[in-house]
């Protein structure tokens, strides 16, 4: 039991510091892009702004860093069909994001090669 709680502290708390301090590339080709609404939260539902990036070798990215209401639209149509971006994600996206909860990977910068 105790296992479980400092691995849930861990994953709460310590996310944030693992994925700023783990950041590694990845090229994908984009398939499609769109401005969502990410939402978060077990009692009380929270959102905030993220853009949607479909790939066909890196499956779905979610953006949300440096991106708001008034500007996901507008960043969602610069992300170009068919083109192929080195996107930045952490470890904490990569394990736990993607291979355990089932998630889009989150990036949190990207341009294009």
């Amino acid at each position: 039991m105790l296992y479980l709680c400092v691995a849930g502290a861990l994953m709460i708390f310590g996310g944030p510091v693992i994925e700023s301090r783990t950041q590694a590339p990845i090229t994908c080709t984009v398939t499609s892009s769109h401005a969502s609404t990410a939402r978060s939260g077990i009692k009380t539902q929270s959102s905030s702004a993220e853009v949607v990036i479909d790939t066909k070798d890196c499956g779905t990215l979610a953006m949300t860093n440096g991106v708001d209401f008034d500007n996901s639209a507008e960043i969602a149509a610069g992300v170009e069909v068919g083109h192929a971006y080195t996107f930045s994600t952490g470890a904490y996206s990569r394990v736990v994001l993607r291979g355990m909860l089932r998630r889009p990977l989150v990036v949190t910068t990207y341009s294009k090669e």
